[in-house]
């Protein structure tokens, strides 16, 4: 309580804090901003590389037949086939980051501009899902490259034995 214009020890400590508060909300709101721009670009690039990949895996399809000729035993054309899938595939699982991306550089605008919380928490909700989706396909890219390697060692044991 202020007594004869002198602040006493817990309006100071409330004024700092306030200042603190106003302060982590300017830095916070910045760092919103720039981080929804960032994601905006890069669910941009994720876009173009989808498509690149899905005409990529299209073509190796289509194109497939035209390898037909050159067919050899050690490189047959059908091989094309299945790498286009692949591309397809890979293609198709790259949307869901990307929608994330998406609408988190959304929901991010929103909130600043807005100053809205629910926009606000869109946004974080947004992100977590992105880099939950990215750890979890992370740990089955290495699984997948740990399979390889260990196939291609027995595969190595098995044409050496057979020589």
């Amino acid at each position: 309580m202020e007594e004869n214009g002198i602040i006493t020890n817990q309006e100071e400590q409330a004024v700092q804090q306030n200042e603190t508060q106003n302060y982590l909300y300017i830095q916070s709101k910045a760092y919103v901003k720039e981080a929804g721009k960032w994601m905006h670009f890069m669910a941009i690039i994720l876009a173009i590389g989808i498509g690149l990949l899905a005409i990529g895996g299209i073509c190796m399809m289509l194109f497939s037949s035209f390898f037909a000729m050159y067919d050899t035993e050690e490189m047959p054309s059908f091989i094309f086939v299945i790498i286009g899938f692949i591309y397809i595939v890979g293609a198709i699982i790259s949307v869901f980051p990307t929608i994330y991306l998406f609408r988190a550089s959304s929901a991010a605008s929103k909130a600043v501009a807005l100053e809205n919380n629910e926009q606000l928490v869109e946004f974080f909700k947004n992100n977590k899902s992105y880099w939950k989706f990215q750890g979890i396909y992370t740990i089955v890219c290495l699984s997948l490259c740990a399979l390889l390697i260990v196939a291609a060692i027995i595969i190595c044991i098995v044409a050496a034995a057979t020589l």
